[in-house]
């Protein structure tokens, strides 16, 4: 396990590097062991979930290609070489600010009526975010509701 990958995780379970070095180097090895069991786990578990088709070229031949600094599984199509996550092609892809999406999201979802400064304000996000995020949005919107359209 690399060390970014340990501070992440004892960063993310409240233990700082100055309670890490106060353990024993046998208490050391313990954690350390029981961080690589967690992480492999984890790893098996990604494996196992079905790995959708390559969104670019349809193809299933992926492989599973690291991940980003946010800890989001990377994929790679072995065909036309471009990588991707679950977000690509989603309103997620490439939103840093998931939670606030998400709740801008249900606001616009909802229809209430509201300008974008209040918005911003509410989310505490800048305006250009709300906007970029505002199109993101009425573009999922629109196809969900043409597929709505097609099924019928």
């Amino acid at each position: 396990m690399c060390f970014k990958l340990k501070l992440v995780y004892l960063q993310k379970n409240m233990i700082n590097k100055e309670k890490f070095t106060k353990l024993s180097a046998k208490e050391q090895i313990e954690f350390i062991n029981e961080l690589k069991a967690i992480n492999k786990k984890k790893r098996e578990k990604e494996k196992s979930r079905k790995i959708k088709p390559c969104p670019f070229c349809k193809s299933k031949n992926i492989s599973l290609n690291g991940h980003d600094l946010s800890d989001l599984q990377r994929f790679k199509c072995k065909q036309c070489k471009k990588t991707f996550s679950h977000r690509t092609g989603t309103p997620l892809d490439g939103i840093k600010k998931e939670k606030k999406f998400k709740q801008y999201y249900k606001i616009i979802e909802a229809g209430e009526d509201t300008t974008l400064a209040k918005i911003c304000e509410k989310l505490n996000i800048s305006m250009s975010a709300a906007f970029q995020w505002r199109h993101k949005i009425n573009n999922d919107l629109l196809k969900k509701a043409q597929k709505q359209k097609d099924n019928k």
